[in-house]
């Protein structure tokens, strides 16, 4: 095979397509450190929603209801231990 060379539109067409391949690779390499990022905000907030919960049941202990969407907050009968 001497010295063959592709046709200019076969080798712009994989180029091309070496192209795409790189910036959906950058992409997805973008995707993923956005999604570390959300997952550290995520654990970040359940830390937080921890701390808070104990501050709450040191006020009211742990034996109460609080409905989220009223701020009710309802005494809950301890249930018995089935023998």
């Amino acid at each position: 095979m001497a010295n063959q060379k592709l046709e200019q539109e076969e080798l712009q067409t994989v180029q091309n397509m070496l192209t795409a391949f790189e910036q959906l690779k950058s992409k997805i390499g973008d995707t993923e450190i956005s999604k570390a990022k959300l997952l550290n905000q995520v654990a970040d907030l359940q830390g937080q929603y921890s701390q808070y919960e104990k501050v709450l049941v040191e006020k009211y202990g742990t034996d109460v209801k609080i409905d989220v969407e009223t701020g009710n907050i309802t005494k809950v009968e301890p249930v018995a231990e089935k023998a």
